[in-house]
């Protein structure tokens, strides 16, 4: 099977025994309704050698009224980490475009319980808090079980998430099962997580169940590889723009600490996909090495929007707007 990861984001409900609300579209739901992410970011290094990918993935989600989470296939099981966020600032630094001269300063994102058990269609193989999430792998050989362990643990259960994950049952992958839960907060924010886990070809988690109306969102993925590579959604090549390609000398710094260090070769390239309006269909990106294999200098000028700051930059405009109407 071809297609490696999808993402679902579901809605968790809160501990209060209240039936789970419908899945609408290709984003979050929570109790009050769907919960769009507004903003995602993503780095992915592929050890050819040992044919594993370390993915690492953080976003930031909108209008949540309770606790929330998402679900990831994986094809083996994966090994969960803590990554702290600031190796996606550390590889900005890298890829960042240098803003042109100025002579002005300028000012300065189942039915069964949680444990399963001995002859279970679903079985937790791990269960653990990383990065703030709570996390647990799932191994499914029924799609029908699977369906009812979500629900018994809060998840919506509706016949287009089953339909979802049925492939991935029937393929005998692996489903990693994460819960967020807000805190109150308007827009939340995942901290970054890593899955370490063996597979074929690098991919990210692309696909989404279909949704009604859903909005693009801000998307950036970097890749580190043995090569340059190209991304493919399904058999089409995909649109979005490279940002950068090269072999920068900073790399292994930058990612050393968010990655085991087995992972990281003398030499690697690092190309940065953008995407400012992504719109995700049913497949799944998979990367391969480039038919081009030029470097391509750095394009971008600004981190990826992760929602809170596009709403500081919602608030600066709105503070100027009323400077002027004095």
């Amino acid at each position: 099977m071809r297609r490696a990861l999808a993402l679902a984001c579901l809605a968790l409900l809160a501990a209060s025994g209240s039936p789970p609300p419908s899945v609408e579209a290709c984003a979050a739901v929570g109790r009050r309704g769907p919960i769009p992410i507004v903003g995602e970011e993503a780095l992915i290094v592929w050890d050819a050698e040992r044919r594993e990918e370390h993915f690492v993935r953080r976003a930031a989600f909108a209008g949540a009224s309770g606790d929330f989470g998402f679900l990831v296939p994986t094809p083996t099981r994966p090994t969960l980490a803590d990554v702290d966020d600031a190796v996606f600032e550390r590889l900005f630094r890298i890829y960042r475009r240098p803003d042109p001269p100025s002579r002005f300063p300028t000012p300065m994102g189942a039915r069964r319980s949680a444990m399963g058990g001995p002859g279970s269609s679903v079985r937790v193989i791990e269960r653990r808090v990383v990065a703030g999430l709570d996390a647990a792998v799932l191994e499914a050989s029924d799609e029908d079980a699977l369906l009812g362990w979500l629900a018994a643990n809060g998840y919506p259960a509706t016949a287009a998430l089953r339909d979802w994950f049925a492939p991935y049952v029937r393929a005998r992958w692996r489903i990693t099962a994460f819960k967020l839960d807000p805190g109150g907060a308007r827009t939340a924010r995942s901290r970054a997580v890593r899955m370490s886990f063996r597979t074929t070809e690098p991919f990210f988690p692309y696909s989404e169940p279909p949704e009604e109306d859903a909005a693009p969102r801000p998307f950036r993925v970097s890749v580190v590889a043995p090569t340059r590579v190209e991304a493919h959604e399904g058999a089409e090549p995909w649109t979005a723009r490279v940002g950068y390609a090269d072999r920068p000398s900073t790399l292994r710094d930058a990612l050393r600490g968010a990655v085991p260090e087995a992972a990281l070769a003398e030499t690697r390239w690092l190309t940065v996909f953008d995407d400012p309006r992504s719109e995700r269909g049913p497949v799944d990106l998979a990367f391969a090495p480039a038919t081009h294999r030029a470097s391509v200098p750095a394009q971008l000028r600004r981190p990826i929007a992760l929602g809170h700051e596009r709403r500081r930059r919602r608030e600066r405009l709105d503070a100027l707007d009323a400077l002027n109407d004095l």
